[in-house]
């Protein structure tokens, strides 16, 4: 192979086998480097604010190197590290709002409770007046899977799923008015 080796010339199943089969150890450099652009990308969607980056970044390879040890040949590699990083990320984002309503509890007034009541009855009308392809397209966005993803596994067009989720928020707004 040459020394000058570029990601773009092989597919990331070529990768994955060149590391694990320990021939070229600039595969894993390369998979690495092609893989950081995807982590970030993923990781400033999330916006958590008590980490850093860089060490979120860090986290983000070694869950690179879990799915690269891991990964059976079967599906996209891509799907399955994007997946397994929005997870992870989707954990610590619970951890965050978790420790935010733990770091309140000591100070909610009865206003608060109120308001808190009166959107907990918002989402149980919201929830009573939706269908249940609506019900299983938000608990699939809750879940942390792309409208893509949501599209191949309720086997829907991705515009379907945009269309049900205005007509939900249309239909709140009309509720709200009345």
């Amino acid at each position: 192979m040459n020394s000058m080796m570029d990601f773009n010339n092989y597919n990331d199943k070529e990768l994955i086998y060149l590391i694990k089969d320990g021939s070229n150890p600039k595969a894993l450099e390369l998979i690495v480097d092609k893989y950081n652009i995807l982590s970030l990308k993923i990781i400033r969607t999330f916006k958590i604010v008590n980490y850093d980056e860089e060490d979120l970044l860090s986290e983000a390879n070694g869950i690179l190197m879990k799915c690269i040890r891991h990964y059976s040949n079967e599906g996209s590699f891509y799907t399955y590290f994007s997946v397994s990083l929005k997870r992870y990320l989707i954990k610590i984002k619970n951890q965050e709002l978790e420790c935010v309503i733990h770091l309140g509890e000591d100070v909610i007034d009865s206003s608060t409770i109120d308001d808190e009541y009166l959107n907990e009855m918002k989402v149980r009308d919201i929830y009573k007046r939706s269908s249940n392809l609506q019900r299983q397209i938000a608990d699939l966005i809750l879940r942390g899977f792309a409208v893509s993803e949501i599209s191949k596994k309720l086997n829907i067009p991705i515009n379907k799923i945009y269309y049900e989720m205005r007509k939900l928020r249309f239909s709140d707004q009309i509720k709200i008015n009345k």
